[in-house]
């Protein structure tokens, strides 16, 4: 008999292991008990990447382009133009149930309304396609090039424009590198000459209801996590979730894995504070009078580990490759001592492919003031988390 892998991911207890089970019988029940099955099974929660590029050869063709928002889409709305290009991570971004049948088809169209056309990255970037998209589940991690009006703003105002609804965004996940990589803090509302544009910043700003601030750390940071001198170093696997490439999320609840309140006690920031995100975030609702009631916008810090070894990152969307990562990380860093091997296998957590969820409380007190030369930020802060126990949101692994 074979060893069994000495890995346990939460991910699968979560999530079931694979079936091939077939209800014969479900094309012989009523078409309106067939619809609620499928009202039922197409909403999930997804992450979705987007990164906005300036279209090749306009770069620097800008004040000769065509006149802005004159082209119509097919629900004839004015949209920006093509100075622009989205460009989505992944290659299967879209539901499943796209392509199930016709009725499945028709369900899911429906609940992903907005359809708005974008590239798909992967060994090599995709012609244009669409990607299905609902603002009440979907969170939409942005990273947008310089200048901001040129992409980003133009890209609000097109999601409302391609939503029958003329919502757009209501869920947005943001890094400091969202702030720190293109001109966003700097922006006024005298650098917006279109009204369109001042609007589509300030509406989907004002009408946000869930803000994930992103601290994704390398495993050297984590790694690094100050230990008595006996201790050997062993890695933490399965104790920080490990980020996964899976758009679709699982919502798990308070973590309910055994062993983490000790992990819990020195939790590793890394090499960022991430109340400088937090911070970056407020002035710039400052700038633009961005004043929400009360209880409006549900905000949290998001904490993972990258999934790195052996100077490769891995894009875990797969259970086998899931199971490659976590097996290659039961590799002790430094010495091990038979007695202090004995001990971490008695205290080993269960794996989860995934992320942490904090309420923003959990990362500190930031000062008052304007400038970021007057806050008291700094890398490396290791915080006791214990009070503020995480929610624990589960990747969807392909192989479940």
């Amino acid at each position: 008999m074979g060893s069994q892998p000495s890995v346990r991911i939460l991910n699968i207890d979560m999530m079931g292991t694979p079936g091939h089970e077939v209800f014969h019988l479900f094309p012989t029940l009523p078409k309106e008990l067939r619809l609620q099955i499928w009202e039922t099974a197409v909403p999930r929660e997804r992450l979705i990447h987007i990164s906005l590029k300036l279209h090749q050869g306009r770069r620097y063709e800008l004040a000769t382009a065509e006149p802005r928002y004159l082209e119509r889409n097919a629900l004839r709305k004015p949209i920006s133009g093509e100075r622009y290009r989205a460009v989505a991570e992944g290659q299967q971004l879209n539901s499943k149930f796209l392509r199930v049948n016709s009725e499945a088809r028709c369900v899911a169209l429906a609940f992903y309304r907005v359809h708005i056309p974008v590239y798909l990255s992967g060994p090599k970037l995709t012609e244009r396609t669409t990607l299905f998209f609902n603002p009440e589940n979907d969170f939409l991690h942005i990273k947008a090039e310089a200048p901001i009006r040129e992409t980003l703003i133009d890209f609000l105002w097109d999601l409302k424009a391609y939503d029958p609804k003329d919502i757009g965004l209501l869920k947005l996940a943001i890094d400091l590198e969202g702030f720190c990589a293109n001109d966003l803090e700097h922006l006024r509302r005298s650098d917006l000459f279109l009204i369109r544009q001042r609007k589509a910043l300030v509406d989907t700003l004002s009408q946000l209801k869930e803000v994930w601030f992103l601290n994704l750390q390398s495993p050297r940071w984590v790694h690094k996590q100050p230990v008595e001198p006996i201790v050997t170093q062993i890695r933490p696997s399965g104790v920080f979730p490990v980020a996964g490439g899976s758009p679709t999320l699982e919502r798990v609840g308070a973590d309910p894995r055994h062993g983490l309140e000790q992990a819990l006690e020195r939790v590793y920031m890394g090499d960022i504070d991430p109340r400088e995100i937090l911070f970056r975030w407020r002035r710039l609702l400052r700038t633009w009078e961005i004043d929400y009631e009360d209880g409006q916008v549900d905000y949290r810090v998001l904490f993972a580990v990258t999934p790195e070894r052996h100077r490769r990152t891995w894009r875990i969307k797969q259970l086998d490759q899931a199971m490659e990562f976590l097996t290659l990380e039961e590799e002790p860093i430094g010495p091990v001592l038979p007695a202090q091997s004995q001990i971490g296998q008695a205290h080993r957590c269960m794996a989860a492919i995934g992320f942490w969820l904090f309420p923003v409380e959990s990362i500190g007190q930031i000062r008052e003031g304007e400038k970021l030369a007057d806050m008291d930020f700094y890398p490396g802060r290791v915080l006791d988390m214990r009070e503020h126990w995480p929610e624990l949101i589960c990747s969807k692994l392909s192989g479940l």
